[in-house]
């Protein structure tokens, strides 16, 4: 496995993660209760906005199918 990495790239990763540790780096800070929250909510919502245009789609198209063998009456 370790023949299919560059050397130089592989001594580049491992200072990288070296400095890292050093510094302290990679810790997350600790967020507040508030802060924490606020930070799941912008989360949460940005997952929202990816998954709300495929739900469309196949809302979209699910109605069209239903159009289709006339299952609408009464729906628009």
């Amino acid at each position: 496995m370790s023949d299919d990495l560059d050397p130089v790239l592989l001594q580049a990763i491992l200072s990288q993660k070296e400095h890292q540790r050093e510094s302290g780096a990679g810790k997350g800070k600790k967020l507040t209760p508030e802060q924490a929250e606020a930070r799941r909510r912008r989360l949460w919502v940005s997952i929202a906005k990816k998954e709300i245009p495929k739900v469309g789609s196949y809302l979209l198209e699910l109605s069209l199918v239903m159009r289709k063998w006339g299952l609408m009456h009464g729906l628009k």
